[in-house]
């Protein structure tokens, strides 16, 4: 299996753009729930999603998919009457929260994207509109060979996380990283939803997270070149941008970067 965190960095969504957003404190965005007792359920789920790791097993009930007519892919992750998912272009993304009456899936996000799908066996079908978009269609199914859907929470400050989700279905991937503003205080790091990290202690980081974060440093100077040509920019400014994505699969302080 090729390394994950440095596969992502050679698709052709632009992921200088979404760091650049983030770098900028612009995509600032929580998850919506229709109740407490089905957020509380939904967010059990979202803890279930693994952390970009090769090899990690997938969540149970999970399903991806590619949405016909778009850049977007689409993870869903369905257990009993709740529903989760993530609907992600590359530049835009969503999580969403929902419910399961039967064979009907329905699910929203606070940003307004909404599915409504059908479940046939082992797939579902159905419609996606993403915020301000138009309906389309999509079929998801459980994930193959290595194919799967992934979500890291890592600590920015005392009141924000970092929020990434990735989806990566026949050898192509959507990602993006998100910084969540925590709404109510004392939470712990995590602001309730896990992937593993231990919201009430310090990280106990991995060796290779000091490295990755000279080398994102590193980079960010080089990308400040005044006599480098745009694709030397361009190269900084991507491998600083895979650096801290690996380092939030790895669950590393980000504070450093």
């Amino acid at each position: 299996m090729k390394h994950f965190y440095r596969y992502i960095s050679t698709r052709p969504f632009s992921w200088f753009a979404i760091f650049t957003l983030l770098a900028l404190g612009l995509i600032v965005a929580g998850c919506g729930s229709s109740s407490s007792a089905n957020s509380t359920a939904a967010d059990a789920i979202l803890a279930q999603i693994p952390r970009p790791n090769v090899g990690v097993a997938q969540a149970p009930g999970t399903f991806l998919g590619k949405v016909a007519g778009s850049e977007y892919f689409i993870g869903l992750v369905i257990q009993g009457d709740t529903a989760v998912g993530y609907l992600c272009d590359g530049q835009t993304d969503a999580w969403l929260k929902g419910t399961v009456k039967g064979d009907q899936v329905t699910l929203s996000s606070e940003s307004g994207a909404a599915v409504t799908a059908t479940l046939a066996g082992s797939t579902v079908i159905g419609k996606v509109t993403p915020a301000g978009g138009s309906a389309l269609d999509f079929t998801a199914s459980p994930p193959q060979g290595e194919d799967g859907f992934y979500r890291a929470v890592v600590p920015a400050s005392e009141d924000e996380n970092y929020v990434a989700g990735w989806i990566y279905v026949e050898d192509d991937v959507r990602g993006l990283i998100r910084r969540i503003i925590k709404l109510i205080r004392g939470l712990g790091k995590n602001g309730g939803g896990g992937n593993g990290l231990d919201g009430g202690s310090a990280i106990q980081e991995p060796p290779e997270c000091n490295q990755l974060r000279q080398e994102y440093n590193d980079f960010q100077q080089d990308a400040l070149c005044t006599q480098c040509s745009a694709a030397d920019l361009q190269a900084s400014e991507d491998f600083a941008t895979t650096a801290i994505g690996e380092a939030m699969g790895l669950g590393c302080d980000l504070s450093g970067f």
